[in-house]
């Protein structure tokens, strides 16, 4: 699928799907809530920035800003399936998309890379 999605296009859709991800979490464990169109620009400023970043420096002198909220998988109500996607770009040309899908007892029931 990310072959339709090359180059710019797929780094671009990727910080997309992270910043749904994002948004998802913020609204879910902090209540707070995001349009579409700020979730657009914060994907675009993300792919923005690591367009920029310096890939040639190595990844023990490189600062990684601390995740902003740690969370601990919780399964969701009896009957149901929660559905957990993330996404890394490692260049202009690299890049994937990871989801898993678990049952209300935790069984992995579906797990997949793109």
């Amino acid at each position: 699928m990310l072959n339709l999605f090359g180059g710019e296009r797929g780094g671009l859709f990727l910080c997309c799907l992270h910043a749904i991800w994002i948004g998802r979490n913020k609204l879910i464990f902090d209540q707070e809530h995001s349009s579409p169109e700020a979730l657009l620009e914060k994907a675009h400023q993300a792919f923005t920035e690591a367009t920029k970043a310096d890939l040639h420096v190595p990844l023990s002198q490189r600062t990684h800003p601390r995740s902003q909220s740690a969370s601990k998988w919780r399964a969701p109500e009896q009957g149901r399936y929660k559905v957990n996607v993330d996404a890394a770009i490692i260049n202009e040309r690299r890049g994937g998309v990871s989801v898993v899908i678990r049952n209300w007892e935790g069984v992995v029931v579906l797990a997949a890379t793109l």
